[in-house]
Formats: structure tokens, sequence, C-alpha cells
């Protein structure tokens, strides 16, 4: 019985807890977070890592550009008092180290909508006007098909007679 409990405790102090919990958030929200390419969550989230596991991290939404990274670890004072104070213990099973929340900006859109690229024409200019201008900034590809098939539904829609 002895054995088994120094045979534990000899395993806990070459490994010891081995994980740590580490939080990303991106703007905007809702990417698909991947850590070591394995699937984490939707951004905010918040994880847990293996204490000796890579910290690459790939944030991914759909009509924003990929963003990839490190995760920082950062020295936490408090862990070496306490470690100081447990005579050890505490930094065989928790590490000094900690992985403060990561916040990563993805930039703008690939495909962005008319309003956030101001180029929305006046609401007092006539539908088929409109319509071109619709035409145009899809055929300049400011607009994915589906962004181009709403806005075009919006304005036939005005013309529709109301009943």
């Amino acid at each position: 019985m002895t054995g088994r409990i120094v045979l534990c405790l000899g395993v806990l102090s070459c490994f010891g807890c081995g994980a740590e919990r580490a939080a990303l958030h991106t703007t905007p929200p809702g990417a698909r977070i991947f850590v070591n390419e394995k699937f984490v969550g939707l951004s905010p989230t918040t994880f847990m890592i293996g204490r000796y596991e890579g910290t690459h991290f790939r944030a991914v939404l759909d009509g924003y550009p990929p963003a990839e990274g490190q995760l920082e670890t950062r020295i936490a004072p408090e862990r070496i008092f306490a470690s100081f104070v447990t005579v050890g213990i505490y930094a065989v099973f928790m590490g000094w180290h900690y992985y403060p929340t990561t916040y990563v900006d993805l930039g703008p859109p690939l495909n962005p909508s008319p309003e956030t690229l101001g180029g929305r024409p006046e609401p007092s200019s006539s539908p088929e006007d409109r319509l071109r201008h619709v035409q145009n900034m899809y055929d300049q590809r400011l607009i994915n098909e589906q962004e181009y098939n709403r806005l075009r539904s919006e304005i036939l829609h005005e013309l529709s007679p109301s009943k």
C-alpha cells in the first residue's frame, strides 16, 4: 500500500496536474478556435491546455482572414509565493506559468457589405440606380453573391405593390 502511494506521488511530481486554463476572444466573436490543430470551441472560449503541449492557435471565421499565433505564458508571482509557502509542492503540481486571456482581431472582412464600405447609394435614388449600383459592386467583387441577392431582393421588394 505504501509503495503505491509513493509511486503515485512520484508520477504526480514528474508530471504535475499538467493542464492549465486558457481563454481566447476574437473580434468579431463567433470564430472557430483551434489549438494545436484541435477544435476547442467558438470565440469567446475557455479551454484546458496541457502544460507540455504546444501553444499554436488558429481562429477561423467565414468572411474574414484566418488568424494564427502562439498563446503567451506569463509567470504568476502568486504561484511563486505559494510554492515557497508549500515548500515547492505547489510548483510541482501547478508550475509558475499561466496563460493570460488572448485577444485576436480578425481584421476587416474579405467580402465587406455595402454598409461597411460606405457605398450604399442614397435612399432617394431610383430603384434602377440602386440595382445598377448593387450589380456594379458585385461585378467588382466588393460583395459576394449572397449579399448581392439579398440587396437585390430588398430593392425589388420595394418595387412590388403593397397589398
